[in-house]
């Protein structure tokens, strides 16, 4: 299969595709769309062209937008960077799913997007510039 999704920690463009992760229909075929999350860590909204902001263009996110799903409205969970993205990545508060702070581990029993996803017949791949979702402190997050 050719299906691929890339949740590199990025944010605001995608950030709701999690919600309901687990009723993400099985693949059909090859030409099932890609799927794309863009989370940034600390990236305002109102400094995106995409959204309005003129000063200092962003092409790049720009065209992104463009050709996918733009939400007009985003919030975070936890304003930290770890349990923020351990409720978006399992559609869950961080009462339930235990990650209050950067440096703990996500439970192995929650169900995350990745998981649902693979089992749906994609590949995943995370593309991460932060320490705090880096892939040795993440792999054991399970994120």
């Amino acid at each position: 299969m050719n299906r691929t999704i890339i949740h590199g920690y990025f944010s605001l463009l995608a950030v709701t595709a999690v919600g309901h992760a687990q009723n993400v229909a099985p693949a059909k075929n090859d030409s099932a769309a890609p799927i794309i999350l863009i989370s940034v860590d600390t990236l305002r909204a109102d400094r995106l062209s995409c959204y309005g902001y003129s000063a200092s263009p962003t092409p790049n996110i720009d065209s992104l937008a463009s050709r996918g799903t733009l939400f007009s409205a985003a919030s975070a969970q936890v304003p930290l960077t770890l349990p923020s993205h351990a409720s978006l990545l399992t559609s869950t508060y961080p009462f339930f799913n235990g990650v209050r702070d950067n440096g703990e581990q996500v439970p192995r029993n929650l169900v995350t997007l990745a998981s649902v996803l693979r089992g749906r017949g994609y590949r995943t791949a995370a593309f991460v510039g932060g320490f705090v979702m880096d892939r040795s402190v993440r792999a054991k997050r399970r994120l």
